[in-house]
């Protein structure tokens, strides 16, 4: 399985959230959600995060997230 596509997902009556969908090539799809700097979060994720994880299997959550963590200097923000 490997990811094939990363989207953000924002309504105008909550501005303050930001949703991720995530896309793979066997039809399975996650969602995530943040509610931290939504324009600082939106950025990260298509200018850090998607290019990292696209074409990569999705499963491999841990190694992931040590690559992902942190990005405003402390654990938990946003992405």
């Amino acid at each position: 399985m490997r990811v094939t596509a990363i989207e953000t997902i924002r309504v105008d009556e909550v501005p303050n959230l930001i949703w991720t969908r995530i896309l793979t090539d066997e039809g399975v799809t996650g969602l995530g959600e943040s509610f931290f700097g939504p324009d600082a979060t939106e950025a990260h994720i298509h200018g850090v995060i998607a290019p990292y994880l696209l074409g990569k299997d999705p499963r491999r959550v841990n190694e992931h997230s040590e690559y992902m963590l942190g990005y405003l200097g402390r654990i938990g923000s946003g992405a």
